[in-house]
C-alpha cells in the first residue's frame, strides 16, 4: 500500500512561481506518502496537519499526555483537515515513538503524526522509516530540534516550519518552510502562505541562500 505515491504541497502560483523552481519539484513531485519525516518549530504541528489532510483517511495524531499542546478543531478545519478524521492517541512520553511505530506499521491508518519531546537517533529513525514503507503509511515526526544523536536521521525529508505574520490578520496564515534535507535533491528555503479555497500552498518568494545545495 502507498507504493511511490506523492502528496503535493504548493500550486507553484504567486510572484516567483513564474521564474523558479517551485517547492514539490523540488521533492520530485511531493512528498513521498509512504515514508517518515520529521519537522519541528512552531509552525510544525500546521505542516503535518496540512500534509496528513492531504493524505486522505483516518489519521493517528500520537502526543505526549504530559506536555503536547490541545488541538483545536477550528484551526484544523482551515487547514483542509477534518478533526473527526483524529484517532488520538495521548501517551507516556516514553512511549510515544513506540505507538508511532505501531501505527505506521498497521496499515490501518493512512498517516500518522507523532509530537515527542524526545528526538530518535539514527536507530530509531531508521525503524520508524521501515515501519512507514511497509505500512504504507506518511509518517510526521514532530520533535524537538535534533541536537547530538540526533542529528542523524533517517527520514526521507526534515524541515522546520516557521509561521510568518500575515500582512493583517483576517489574512491567510504565511509560512516559511526551510527543507532542511531531502533524499530525492537539493534543500531550500521558501515562504508560502496557506490558500483556504484550494487547500494548497501558494509560493510568496524563495530564498536563494543555500537553494541548490544537495542534501
Amino acid at each position: 500500500r502507498g507504493g511511490g505515491a506523492q502528496i503535493g504541497i504548493d500550486e507553484g502560483h504567486g510572484p516567483a512561481a513564474a521564474d523558479q523552481q517551485h517547492l514539490d519539484r523540488r521533492l520530485g513531485g511531493g512528498v513521498l506518502a509512504a515514508a517518515m519525516h520529521e519537522a519541528w518549530g512552531p509552525g510544525a504541528p500546521a505542516l503535518a496537519a496540512i500534509l496528513a489532510g492531504r493524505a486522505g483517511g483516518p489519521v493517528v495524531w500520537v502526543r505526549d499526555r504530559d506536555g503536547a499542546a490541545e488541538i483545536f478543531g477550528d484551526t484544523l478545519n482551515m487547514l483542509g483537515f477534518s478533526a473527526d478524521r483524529i484517532i488520538r492517541v495521548d501517551a507516556p512520553k516514553r512511549d510515544v515513538l513506540w505507538a508511532f511505530e505501531q501505527a505506521l506499521r498497521s496499515g490501518a491508518a493512512r498517516a500518522a503524526v507523532a509530537e515527542t519531546a524526545m528526538a530518535p537517533d539514527f536507530t530509531e529513525s531508521r525503524r520508524l522509516q521501515l515501519a512507514a514503507r511497509d505500512g504504507g503509511a506518511l509518517g510526521l515526526l514532530l520533535p524537538p530540534e535534533p541536537r547530538g544523536a540526533a542529528a542523524a536521521s533517517a527520514a526521507e525529508t526534515r524541515w522546520r516550519a516557521l509561521p510568518a505574520a500575515a500582512a493583517a490578520p483576517w489574512e491567510a496564515p504565511a509560512f516559511r518552510l526551510e527543507l532542511l534535507k531531502n533524499k530525492k535533491g537539493s534543500i531550500g528555503a521558501w515562504d508560502m502562505v496557506w490558500n483556504a479555497a484550494t487547500h494548497r500552498f501558494d509560493l510568496a518568494a524563495e530564498l536563494r541562500d543555500g537553494s541548490d545545495r544537495a542534501a
